[in-house]
């Protein structure tokens, strides 16, 4: 569904946004999944070119083979270290 996008291209195969109430209310996430690897690298670079726009706009990226996650910037390093070390681990 396009909330799932948020601002986001709408370009990938599956699309699920999670909330981590921890940091905000409004706060979260989202996981995609992709069918082209070149899809792939262009959500990842939308998401790490707002970032390097603006501070406020900054969230955390990792990718793995056609998975992409993205998180929230206000989260530590330490806890989204935890989501890439997950992502890493998905056969």
């Amino acid at each position: 569904i396009k909330e799932d996008y948020g601002m986001a291209p709408m370009n990938a195969l599956e699309a699920v946004h999670f909330g981590l109430p921890s940091i905000c209310p409004e706060c979260g996430g989202r996981l995609y999944t992709f069918d082209d690897p070149a899809k792939l690298q262009l959500m990842k670079g939308y998401y790490d070119t707002l970032g390097e726009s603006s501070a406020m706009l900054f969230s955390w990226t990792f990718a793995k083979d056609n998975v992409l996650i993205q998180i929230n910037g206000d989260l530590p390093e330490d806890k989204a270290r935890q989501y890439e070390a997950a992502l890493s681990q998905l056969q």
